[in-house]
């Protein structure tokens, strides 16, 4: 065979380059330093598999929309939004791919990859997770402790604690408040702070004393303490972490990705610490190995905090389910995750790098807080209701603001909010 039959011949045998596809990738509104970092993995991971092209959007996809004909290949969620869509057939089931490679979840936390599944099925891969944390002024702090001659200790703090010194972090010039102590807290963390939750099973369970006393101290904020922006006032419009920057407040609880704004601030120091702790309560023993006698209660002193994981999801009516399973998981790789951790925009999902040194960096100087707050931080559906996020904007944004404003008493939203979950609960039975 001569020289030119051969070539002919290898190169017929040669496997042909892969057609190029492109896909589109919903990565949700982000700031523009965000958006770089998406970028950037993005082309990593088109150097990675040349015949992937990928289109980015900076837009949130909401895949439960009626008649939704087009959409983006792969999107970005969190595991709050997750029963909702899974319930709806709207995002890929990809069990079969992670059974297949058995270690694809290894890298995270446990908590973290099991906010992935639903009813033991797969449908998310990890990019990121926060937690709630207490963001405080410490330039302010110190300066407020001097003036008043008070001590306190932020790393320890407890809700019910807050009204006995904050009032002296209240700073009025005139008649106009300067600045707040706190900005207004969730009502719902504070709910399971004091150790109740909306929902048990197949029940709403909003009406018992630990809702009460939890509604009774937010209203008292505002109400008796004035510890908070009023409802009316220019600061109740705003967000905690612009209140925050602007100093209009000395501290607030609110989720770990505002690092990634923290990090802006120039003006002042600032530090981290846990979430408050709720009121001490009881609970049940554990009995003595060997004793006949019922083991004692034994009070307990617990934090909560709000854990939240946002990860991708292939949509359901994607045409390139290959590829973009390819780019679900290169979004949770290392490499990803370690240009993710550079601009901190939320825990990265990976252990090894939300553990390391390009993550876990000062400012705040309490920055070990963000691995210790995983302890007492939890999903706040943990029963993974299709209706939640529904119950959480009627219950807590309207109820709530008509019981600072003295429009309705504790008891009668909590008439409220139990009939908003009734009414959910319901429908959702009837859908089935």
């Amino acid at each position: 065979m001569g020289l030119v039959s051969t070539l002919g011949f290898l190169a017929s045998c040669s496997p042909k380059p892969k057609e190029l596809v492109t896909i589109t990738y919903a990565a949700g509104p982000l700031a523009k330093e965000q958006q770089a970092l998406v970028r950037e993995v993005a082309a990593a991971f088109e150097k990675a598999f040349p015949h992937i092209h990928v289109e980015i959007k900076f837009e949130r996809f909401d895949p439960l929309q009626p008649n939704l004909k087009t959409g983006p290949d792969v999107f970005l969620t969190s595991a709050d939004d997750l029963p909702a869509q899974v319930a709806k057939e709207a995002v890929v089931d990809v069990t079969p791919m992670s059974t297949i490679e058995k270690n694809l979840m290894d890298p995270f936390y446990p908590e973290i990859a099991a906010a992935c599944k639903l009813d033991n099925r797969h449908y998310m891969m990890p990019v990121n997770f926060t937690m709630d944390v207490l963001f405080y002024n410490q330039d302010l702090l110190i300066q407020i402790m001097r003036e008043q001659r008070v001590a306190v200790n932020l790393q320890d703090l407890d809700w019910e604690a807050l009204p006995q010194f904050a009032k002296a972090f209240v700073k009025k010039d005139g008649d106009r408040v300067v600045h707040y102590a706190f900005a207004r807290p969730r009502p719902l963390l504070l709910i399971q702070s004091w150790g109740a939750n909306p929902f048990a099973w197949n029940d709403v369970t909003i009406r018992n004393e630990q809702v009460r006393k939890a509604l009774l101290f937010y209203a008292s904020l505002a109400t008796e303490h004035h510890l908070i922006p009023p409802p009316d006032s220019p600061e109740a419009a705003m967000l905690s972490i612009d209140l925050f920057k602007q100093q209009k407040v000395v501290m607030f609880v609110g989720p770990s990705e505002l690092l990634a704004e923290a990090d802006q601030i120039k003006d002042f120091k600032w530090d981290i610490a846990p979430a408050p702790k709720g009121p001490k309560r009881m609970q049940p023993g554990m009995p003595s190995p060997g004793s006949m006698e019922p083991p004692k209660p034994v009070e307990i002193w617990p934090r909560h905090g709000r854990l939240k994981v946002n990860g991708n999801c292939v949509w359901q009516n994607s045409t390139h389910f290959t590829e973009a399973w390819e780019l679900t998981k290169f979004f949770s790789s290392e490499p990803a995750q370690r240009i993710f951790a550079r601009v901190r925009g939320g825990m990265p999902a990976a252990k090894a790098v939300a553990e390391g040194t390009e993550f876990l960096r000062k400012p705040p100087e309490h920055v070990e807080v963000l691995i210790s707050s995983r302890q007492h931080s939890r999903l706040e559906n943990p029963h993974n209701l299709t209706f939640f996020q529904e119950f959480c904007e009627q219950a807590f944004d309207g109820t709530t603001d008509q019981l600072l404003r003295g429009k309705l008493t504790v008891d009668q939203a909590i008439d409220e909010m139990e009939a908003y979950g009734k009414s959910l609960m319901e429908q959702a039975k009837t859908k089935k």
